[in-house]
């Protein structure tokens, strides 16, 4: 046992020798004896064995063996810093990496302290090597039952958490898939939800790369993976129901449920089985095997080795007379009819079997009174006000019940028409699914007012300033007949005006503006009374653009004056047009209270002078104009 003195001596040696190194063995085997020693021989052992590692090939089985013995310690220093170093040991020694990791993999038994330590080691060695390390967990790890939970912990987190970079190589994440299906004849049900997690969060799974067929016949070998299949054991029962629920992601991929659907017709669908389950059971095996089929794409012998085992199962669960006492489990018979329309419209022989016609009557009689016993009982209760939780799942029940029926009911009816009259394209939805939302219609809010998104329709400028004029457009009064006489007397006034302006727009031109000339010498070198050689016709070009700008002006100047003139006379018209139906209303009503129809502003006998002028008005040019009797 080397002491303290003697590792420092050794230690000097070597890194003395530099490129001899690998000559001074007995040197580095007073190192490894050290991992035996007291507990600083122990941590120098732990420091100086990587060190030297590589230049004595002959000696790392020793050296190794000295670290998993400082692994083992009870200091848990000493520990923490031996486990730290076994990644650089397969650095030196690529050859010892499964044996390392098979170490790293049992050291997660330690505690929480070490744990953490074990974990990052072993994920350091795991980038250095992936197959070597991931191979060591799976087959090491998972079925071993000591360290199956820690490992599929460390599977989990650690390595889906480093997934970007330890997949990086596609063939790494194949590899890694490829152990884990293997690994799943050895694991429980939970466990098993937990692979089929992990393997839908690769990328070789969301781009198909990864063999689904493969994955699914992994799936159904685990029901009989630990023992043979036993209808009397609640645990197998669960395996397979497990086992349907993880198959269900792969059949909508268009993976077919072959080697599923094959075992359900083996093992359950038969009487003798069927007979000996529980009924909750029976219900639940029967809706996946409905589902099975109506998503897993069943192929031609699937449906012909089913049909009459179909037959069998409706023959025993539903009487033929309508008078029996035996209750139908409506359930069950909603998954057997809605497989036998599936397989029906396929193979027209499967529903025209003389057993079935007596017993789809019976069906068709009682979901029709069933219907309309729960459509009774659901009005009841929804209108009952306030609704408690009591309530609210009372009414659910209802209408699933109703589903039920209405499922059964509408499949019967199209298996009693004649082949040539059946409808093929009934849509039945599986009660023990969620109902699809409802589509909700986008809207479109304009000032506050929402439409629905298909009632809103392009237009063209011109309408779009229409509609706008019309939403602004406040509802008109209602218009007396001698107000309705003065505004007509006005338009034809306004648009007389108008047509005179315009008349009068095109005689009117802008005055040129007159351009002052300088006398002085201009910029560009030109002398007085002419142009210089150079320079002339620039200036003259220079003068003629001025010109044409200073005429746009003039003509924004006065078509903006002639818009102020107009606006003002408008502005003047406003108050006598509503003075003059004031006055109008007033002398009807005065002629309402003498009695007199149709004499509006006359006295006793003739007219008077404040009836002359009420009818009489003057437009924007001072004229005045009568208004039309």
């Amino acid at each position: 046992m080397a002491d303290l003195d003697a590792i420092y001596n050794a230690y000097n040696e070597i890194t003395d020798a530099k490129d001899k190194a690998s000559e001074h063995v007995d040197a580095y085997k007073t190192i490894i004896s050290a991992s035996q020693g007291s507990d600083g021989a122990k941590r120098l052992a732990a420091q100086f064995i990587p060190t030297f590692f590589k230049h004595f090939p002959a000696l790392h089985s020793k050296a190794i063996d000295g670290i998993f013995d400082l692994c083992e310690d009870d200091s848990s220093l000493i520990r923490q810093s031996a486990i730290k170093t076994l990644p650089l040991l397969c650095k030196d020694g690529p050859q010892h990496t499964i044996k390392i990791a098979d170490v790293l993999c049992q050291l997660l038994q330690l505690d929480e302290q070490d744990l953490v330590v074990v974990q990052a080691s072993l994920q350091s060695l795991m980038v250095q090597s992936p197959r070597e390390v991931l191979a060591v967990l799976f087959r090491q790890g998972v079925k071993g039952a000591d360290l199956r939970e820690r490992t599929l912990d460390f599977i989990t987190h650690q390595v889906m958490a480093s997934k970007t970079t330890l997949f990086s190589d596609p063939e790494i994440e194949l590899f890694f898939l490829e152990e884990m299906q293997k690994a799943m004849g050895s694991v429980s049900n939970d466990e098993l939800e937990t692979f089929a997690k992990i393997i839908m969060q690769t990328k070789s799974y969301a781009t198909g790369k990864l063999d689904l067929t493969g994955l699914l016949n992994a799936y159904v070998a685990h029901i009989t993976s630990e023992k043979p299949f036993d209808i009397n054991d609640p645990e197998s029962v669960k395996r397979v129901l497990v086992v349907g629920k993880l198959s269900m992601p792969l059949f909508k991929r268009a993976i077919s449920a072959g080697s599923l659907l094959e075992f359900l017709a083996t093992n359950i669908l038969p009487r003798s089985a069927y007979d000996r389950l529980a009924e909750k059971q029976k219900t639940s095996l029967l809706r996946l095997y409905a589902d099975s089929v109506l998503t897993g794409h069943p192929s031609a012998s699937a449906i012909s080795s089913a049909c009459g085992l179909l037959t069998d199962l409706l023959v025993a669960i539903v009487p033929a007379e309508t008078e029996s006492t035996t209750p139908t489990p409506f359930a069950q018979v909603e998954c057997v009819t809605n497989v036998m329309y599936a397989f029906a419209t396929k193979d027209h022989e499967l529903v025209e079997k003389e057993a079935l016609t007596p017993r789809f009557r019976n069906l068709y009689m009682s979901t029709q009174t069933q219907i309309s016993n729960l459509k009774q009982a659901l009005t009841t209760a929804e209108s009952k006000k306030p609704q408690d939780a009591e309530q609210i799942a009372n009414i659910k029940n209802l209408k699933k019940t109703m589903l039920i029926h209405n499922n059964i009911h509408s499949a019967v009816k199209e298996f009693m028409k004649p082949r040539h009259l059946r409808s093929t394209k009934l849509v039945l939805h599986p009660s023990w699914k969620p109902l699809p939302e409802p589509v909700k219609p986008t809207t479109a809010s304009v000032t506050g007012i929402s439409k629905p998104a298909s009632a809103v329709t392009t237009t063209s400028p011109g309408s779009a300033a229409k509609s706008t004029a019309k939403a602004h457009a406040k509802p008109a009064s209602k218009i007396l007949p001698a107000q309705q006489q003065q505004q007509q007397q006005q338009q034809q006034q306004q648009s007389g005006s108008t047509k005179r302006k315009t008349e009068q727009e095109p005689n009117t031109k802008p005055k040129k503006p007159k351009i002052v000339r300088g006398h002085g010498s201009i910029a560009g070198g030109s002398s007085p009374g002419g142009n210089s050689p150079g320079h002339g016709n620039k200036g003259s070009k220079q003068s003629h653009g001025q010109q044409q700008q200073q005429q746009q002006q003039h003509q924004q100047q006065h078509q903006q004056q002639h818009q102020q003139q107009h606006q003002q006379q408008h502005q003047q018209q406003q108050p006598q047009q509503q003075q003059q139906q004031q006055q109008a209303a007033n002398q009807l009503f005065q002629g309402a209270q003498n009695g007199k129809k149709g004499s509006i502003g006359r006295g006793q006998g003739g007219p008077s002078s404040s009836s002359f002028d009420s009818r009489r008005g003057k437009d924007a040019n001072g004229r005045i104009s009568f208004l039309k009797r």
